[in-house]
C-alpha cells in the first residue's frame, strides 16, 4: 500500500478533535449504503460521548484523505471498538487489519484504558487476531423455590451443551 502513498495514523481524543473526525468520517460512511445508514444511527449517541470527553476515533489515512476509521466508546477504564469503517476501494489492502494494530498499540500505552474490547457487530474474527480470547466466563442458576435442585442441574447441562 506504501506504494499507493503515505500512510498515517491519527487518534481523535478530546471532544474538538473527535467532534472533528465524525465529520470527515461522515463522508467516508456515504460511499456504502450500509455504512451511511451504520453511521447516521450511532452519529447522535457518539456526538453525546464527544461532548461527555468519551469517545476517540482512530483513523488511517492515505495521503491525507481517511481509509479506515474505528469508533471507540472509552468509559470507566474500558474502550469497546464499537464500528470500523473502511472505504470500499480499499478493503482488500487489510486496512482494517492495520487498524486495529495501531488502536492496540495505542490502547496499551493509555493509562485512561484498562481493557479493550470488540462489540458484537464488529466482527470479532478481526480482534481476535490480536488479542487473546477472554476465559473463565461463569454463570449462575440460583433456584427460587426449594427442591428445585434437579431442574437446576438439567438446566446447566443443557446451557453446558
Amino acid at each position: 500500500m506504501k506504494a499507493r502513498g503515505r500512510i498515517g495514523y491519527h487518534v481523535a481524543r478530546n471532544p474538538s478533535e473527535t467532534a472533528l473526525m465524525l465529520e470527515e468520517l461522515a463522508a467516508l460512511a456515504t460511499t456504502v449504503a450500509e455504512d451511511r445508514s451504520r453511521f447516521s444511527a450511532l452519529l447522535p449517541t457518539a456526538r453525546k460521548l464527544t461532548r461527555n470527553d468519551q469517545l476517540r476515533i482512530h483513523a488511517l489515512y492515505l495521503d491525507g484523505e481517511m481509509i479506515a476509521a474505528a469508533i471507540q466508546p472509552v468509559t470507566g477504564g474500558e474502550a469497546w471498538i464499537w464500528q470500523v469503517f473502511v472505504r470500499p476501494d480499499m478493503e482488500k489492502e487489510a486496512v482494517d487489519e492495520q487498524l486495529i494494530m495501531r488502536l492496540t498499540e495505542w490502547n496499551t500505552r493509555d493509562a485512561n484504558i484498562a481493557v479493550t474490547r470488540a462489540a458484537p457487530g464488529v466482527g470479532p474474527y478481526l480482534a481476535e487476531r490480536f488479542w487473546p480470547v477472554e476465559e473463565g466466563y461463569a454463570t449462575l442458576m440460583v433456584a427460587i423455590r426449594p427442591g428445585m435442585e434437579r431442574a437446576i442441574d438439567a438446566l446447566a447441562r443443557d446451557r453446558r451443551d
